[in-house]
């Protein structure tokens, strides 16, 4: 009875530390987080967090349309990337019980203005596969070396 008692007792006390373990998982593949946000969302398909295209907040002005146009960087919608520094400028903010995605490049007050918080995070299809491929892994993990210590 003494291992079951000493099993439980493991269980418990990794059920305490269960948001740690997650944030801990998030931070280990903040690359991923930020290429998600940055390049796949912002970038590669012009939505924000919500999925809402980018263009239906603010388009480009005409004049801005047409230089883009002619250094052949017009995408058909409106991304966040002119030089690369926004998306070189990601870091994640650490709380007790969460992990907010933030930046630090001078831009990213203009730019939250324009587009909204919402540029800041992940689709529900990025956390969705977050979740799959970087948390639940890392939950079992630590469960298991939990229980056989």
């Amino acid at each position: 009875m003494k291992l079951f008692e000493k099993k439980i007792k493991a269980v418990k006390q990794f059920q305490k530390r269960t948001d740690e373990i997650v944030l801990d998982a998030i931070e280990e593949q903040k690359h991923i987080v930020f290429a998600m946000n940055f390049h796949d969302q912002l970038d590669q398909d012009g939505v924000n967090s919500d999925n809402v295209q980018l263009q239906s907040y603010n388009p480009y002005s005409p004049a801005y349309l047409k230089r883009k146009q002619q250094q052949r960087k017009y995408r058909g919608y409106v991304d966040l990337r002119q030089e690369g520094n926004f998306a070189q400028s990601g870091k994640l903010n650490r709380r007790p019980k969460e992990i907010e995605i933030d930046n630090t490049d001078f831009k990213k007050d203009y730019l939250v203005g324009m587009y909204g918080e919402e540029i800041l995070g992940l689709t529900d299809d990025n956390l969705e596969i977050m979740k799959e491929e970087f948390v639940q892994p890392k939950l079992v993990e630590e469960l298991r070396k939990a229980v056989e210590s």
